[in-house]
């Protein structure tokens, strides 16, 4: 389908476009001789291509609410910051033990730290969710499950370097960023092979 065309029926009304549709797809089929099933797709791709771009409008914040956001999300990481602080005092807890100062503090999973602070995080993965839905995707293997491992893993990471690039950008000392890699190798090495 041209891009004139394309660009036509994206600029009409949802009513203008279904009862427009049939007139179109005639016109453009006599001019161009493509199927009328590959019309249709063309319609389905540009229909999916608005939903999602109407979506995403919808995840948009306004300038306070993302500053009420990066807060939250600066009070949460400084109270990591100081239950991290608390730990030298709390180690000689036993074996199996977590330190006090790090177990009574109730802290967000990496999802929920991604989640609360961009909207688009959420709004993707619940729209990708109900697509798979509607193509009976999640038939054949969990999809929300393999989906939210991916999120999950996503935040995990970008997290992670996000700690080690804020030591790295803060201009830390050379013993600093080594302390903060080791920390991350040890943080990663699930991912060595055994």
């Amino acid at each position: 389908m041209s891009e004139q065309m394309v660009k036509r029926l994206a600029m009409m009304s949802r009513a203008d476009r279904e009862g427009q549709k049939k007139r179109l797809l005639k016109l453009y089929d006599d001019a161009n001789k493509i199927s009328p099933a590959d019309a249709k797709a063309e319609l389905k791709r540009i229909a999916e291509k608005e939903r999602w771009e109407r979506a995403r409008e919808g995840w948009n914040i306004s300038r306070r609410e993302l500053r009420q956001r990066v807060r939250s999300l600066r009070d949460e990481l400084e109270s990591y910051h100081a239950q991290i602080q608390a730990v030298p005092f709390d180690i000689p807890t036993g074996d199996f033990n977590i330190p006090d100062c790090l177990d009574g503090e109730k802290r967000k999973y990496h999802v929920e730290l991604i989640e609360d602070f961009n909207p688009f995080i959420k709004g993707i993965f619940e729209m990708i969710d109900t697509v798979a839905k509607e193509h009976g995707c999640n038939e054949a293997i969990d999809f929300n499950a393999k989906l939210f491992s991916l999120k999950s893993e996503c935040a995990r990471t970008g997290f992670q370097i996000g700690v080690l690039a804020g030591v790295i950008f803060a201009a830390g000392s050379k013993d600093q960023v080594d302390k903060f890699e080791r920390g991350l190798t040890f943080a990663l090495s699930s991912l060595v092979k055994e």
